[in-house]
């Protein structure tokens, strides 16, 4: 066969619980970066003379408290 040999077979397990909260902590993060974007648009549109930045920082650092 060559010169490599398998001498035994390696078998492993994944945990896909840890996966799942995973995909769910990233699906709750985008949530919140989602809506703290549109309430910085919002607060935006109510008046001009707002950083966009600034709102939307402000707005995800409430998202993640809430």
């Amino acid at each position: 066969m060559g010169e490599f040999e398998v001498k035994k077979e390696t078998k492993y397990e994944v945990d896909t619980h840890d996966i799942k909260d995973d995909v769910k902590e990233g699906a709750e993060d985008a949530k919140d970066k989602v809506k703290a974007g549109a309430k910085a648009v919002f607060n935006k549109v109510k008046d001009p003379d707002r950083d966009l930045d600034t709102e939307y920082q402000k707005e995800k650092v409430k998202e993640k408290l809430d």
